[in-house]
């Protein structure tokens, strides 16, 4: 499926959580998904590091760091920040 990210400040927590549920879902169904950026923009990792919040139940740190070191990438500083507000949201939903 092709499922194209506007920039993630605006991407709700919302949407990012719909998209974290499609992954797990095909997960779930087919063993593996794989998520890329086309033009280099992080967008991945930001989905990537969501899945693992939510599945994991890790930190957004932690999750960040898997990511990253799995990736050989770094997020900028308003992504990682972005998935640090997804976390506290999905957190104070999922009580």
């Amino acid at each position: 499926m092709h499922m194209p990210l506007e920039n993630s400040e605006a991407l709700s927590n919302e949407k990012l959580y719909k998209l974290v549920c499609w992954v797990t879902d095909r997960i779930s169904q087919q063993g593996k998904v794989l998520i890329h950026d086309e033009h280099g923009d992080r967008e991945g990792m930001l989905l990537a590091s969501a899945v693992i919040v939510v599945e994991a139940n890790w930190s957004a740190r932690s999750a960040y760091h898997r990511v990253r070191t799995q990736r050989l990438l770094e997020a900028n500083q308003s992504q990682y920040d972005r998935l640090v507000e997804f976390e506290d949201w999905f957190r104070s939903e999922n009580r």
